[in-house]
């Protein structure tokens, strides 16, 4: 008879660190729970010591059922656990299990310690049990045309409207000129001391700004999984290289070899979405026609973003037949006090699986 009753698992990052360093783990731990990647992302987490629990895992006859992980950041001099990765066999949803999973590392490091990052109605329904607060943030997203935006056609109906707007009313004198500054993009799996500082010289709207280690983790889970995490990899659009499909990538913008932004984008079945926008404000529309421009070639021409000025920016080139504004959850603890002007950035792209 089958032995029907779930056993739960807790991996610190000792755990990890062994498992990578001799590739079996005597703990249980394997790809199924978590990916190298981001195994190796918290082993070297500055702000995590070996002994503490970063891995909560159920299991079924030996076989893991649900699974979710930790990664500490440290937010103004406190450190604090995201919680990201978490996923459900569906097989065996409705049983509680990411509850149990969730809320034993919550348990451990304290509500007033853990931040949800995902905003899935289910998880801010978890942290509503051990007493976050939880609020909701605008996502605005776009549904396709019936043009291709890669035709020619397409690409027409781009420039035109673009140009519309450039000698449109709105834009300073100075502005209205046919010809944007040039810009390049490179395209790169970690964040770098000097894009870190330019985040947080132009992170002034963040509902929470993340560190360079959590943005790092961020890029970890889909970026060039071949490539060990801790090696820096620039290179040409990885989204256009159909035989390994990237997820996630970080995007640089330069103008005049001149870094005048930083965003991250995800490519996924719902569609393209931007994550951590962060940029020179004097460069806006070189920003937002990047963006537009990947747009119009990815393979799912939807499209979603939190940030507002970049909606209406899409919104004015008429890509899309419409744009709808959806509240999405956010729980935060009680001690956390927010601007009203803040905005969430948006989590990593795992989602509630």
């Amino acid at each position: 008879m089958n032995n029907l009753a779930p056993e739960i698992k807790l991996f610190t990052a000792g755990d990890l660190a062994d498992w990578l360093a001799t590739g079996h783990s005597t703990a249980g731990l394997s790809n199924e729970v978590i990916s190298r990647c981001r195994a190796a992302a918290i082993a070297h987490n500055p702000y995590v010591h070996k002994d503490d629990p970063c891995v909560a895992a159920i299991y079924i006859n030996g076989k893991p059922v649900t699974f979710t992980a930790t990664f500490a950041d440290n937010i103004n001099g406190t450190v604090y656990r995201w919680f990201s990765t978490l996923w459900c066999n569906p097989e065996h949803r409705g049983k509680g299990y990411p509850l149990i999973a969730v809320g034993t590392l919550i348990e451990h490091y304290g509500a007033e310690k853990c931040l949800d990052m995902w905003g899935a109605p289910e998880t801010v329904e978890i942290f509503r049990y051990f007493g976050h607060n939880d609020t909701t943030v605008p996502e605005y997203q776009f549904t396709p045309k019936s043009i291709r935006r890669d035709s020619l056609k397409g690409q027409a109906a781009y420039l035109l409207n673009k140009l519309k707007r450039n000698f449109g009313g709105g834009r300073t004198k100075q502005h209205r000129t046919f010809i944007e500054p040039t810009y390049r993009l490179q395209y790169t799996n970690t964040v770098d001391e000097e894009t870190y500082c330019f985040i947080q010289n132009h992170a002034g709207g963040d509902l929470i700004p993340r560190t360079r280690e959590m943005l790092n983790w961020i890029l970890a889970y889909h970026f060039m999984q071949r490539t060990p995490l801790l090696a820096s990899k620039e290179g040409g659009n990885p989204f256009h290289d159909c035989d390994s499909r990237y997820w996630m990538s970080g995007v640089k913008l330069f103008v005049d070899d001149r870094l005048a932004a930083f965003y991250i984008l995800v490519d996924s079945d719902r569609g393209l979405s931007v994550k951590y926008l962060y940029y020179d404000k004097e460069y806006a529309d070189c920003v937002f026609d990047s963006v537009a421009r990947h747009v119009q070639t990815l393979r799912n021409p939807r499209f979603t973003t939190r940030h507002p000025q970049l909606a209406d920016y899409i919104d004015s080139m008429h890509l899309f037949d419409k744009k709808t504004i959806v509240p999405i959850s956010f729980s935060y603890p009680p001690a956390f006090a927010f601007p009203a002007t803040a905005m969430s950035q948006g989590g990593d792209g795992d989602g509630f699986v």
